[in-house]
């Protein structure tokens, strides 16, 4: 399936004329493209102003024509958008202060940080765009989309990252500090309390059909995710357990206290659960009840629920398709 049509294609035409290919071939899907505004220009100059050059048709090779166009209107609107903000910040901090001349203040010279933001703010702000893709629920090629340009293009001196940068450098970094608040937060924990860590455990599948087992440590409402590890296809018993044993084993070396692990009720954590029982006396191990609470309204919904529904639908069908002097008056 071929890729959508770029924003930035509006601006230009196709021209008669196709890109010829190292080979010497042609095809007629492959022409060069024209810029609108730079065509504009050139019939309106009467053949004053050069002849429009010619763009390949890909995306990047729009908006890179676009951004070095001088007769591009909307790229215009947007450079203003961003100077108008950074004048504003800079007439703001040249305002002399409460009690100080306006001449020194208007000789003092001009420094990098009154234009660009420091690395620490941009990496504040890099966070803080992390977290509001990952609390939204948003994909990471919304950083694309030319409406979020267009947003961001309206905020001075941040710079917007790419979908490689977040996520790749920026999500790596922001994990790490992440994982180090809640392990934080979860050691304060236990440590204030005196109580002892809860090591749950769960096999689920991903979207790409692989088998993972997750671990999470929980005390008192806090919740870490400890560790994330592949079972390949050796999510069987004894494969479970030995991996649960040394995912145990790394959780009491970093000083955590647990006293009790939960897994889910299927055959292959039952197994498992029963081996590591024996061989860690000093730990409970349970099930997890909220299974058995799934099946069980699962089981009470299947017949009591359908029944129920479709008698409601039976009746307000019936209500519908008759007519009014069948029903009560009132």
């Amino acid at each position: 399936m071929p890729a959508p049509a770029s924003e930035e294609r509006n601006y230009l035409f196709r021209s008669k004329k196709p890109i010829v290919q190292k080979d010497g071939s042609t095809s007629e899907k492959h022409h060069w493209w024209i810029c609108k505004q730079c065509h504009a220009a050139h019939d309106n100059s009467g053949g004053k102003i050069a002849a429009p050059s010619l763009v390949r048709d890909r995306a990047d090779a729009y908006r890179s024509h676009l951004k070095r166009c001088p007769f591009h209107r909307g790229e215009a609107l947007v450079v203003s958008a961003i100077e108008e903000p950074r004048s504003t910040i800079s007439s703001a901090q040249s305002i002399p202060s409460f009690g100080s001349s306006s001449s020194s203040t208007a000789k003092q010279q001009k420094r990098m940080s009154d234009f660009f933001l420091s690395v620490e703010v941009q990496r504040s702000f890099e966070r803080d765009l992390l977290e509001f893709q990952s609390e939204c629920a948003l994909p990471v090629y919304f950083i694309e989309k030319p409406s979020t340009k267009r947003l961001f293009a309206r905020m001075p001196q941040y710079g917007l990252p790419s979908r490689k940068e977040i996520g790749g450098r920026m999500l790596k970094t922001n994990a790490e500090t992440a994982e180090q608040a809640s392990n934080a937060n979860l050691r304060e924990c236990q440590e204030e309390t005196g109580g002892r860590v809860n090591f749950l455990c769960d096999v689920w599948q991903n979207v790409a059909r692989l088998h993972l087992l997750a671990c999470h440590l929980f005390l008192f409402g806090v919740l870490v995710q400890f560790e994330l590890l592949s079972c390949d296809s050796n999510h069987h018993g004894i494969a479970i357990a030995k991996q649960m044993e040394e995912a145990i084993a790394r959780a009491l070396a970093l000083g955590w206290i647990v006293r009790a692990a939960i897994t889910d009720d299927a055959g292959q954590c039952a197994r498992a659960r029963r081996i590591l029982a024996l061989r860690w006396p000093n730990i409970v191990f349970l099930r997890c009840f909220a299974h058995d609470v799934n099946n069980l309204v699962k089981a009470v919904l299947k017949t009591v629920f359908k029944t129920v529904t479709k008698q409601a639908a039976t009746v307000t069908a019936t209500l519908n398709s008759s007519s009014s002097k069948w029903l009560v008056r009132q």
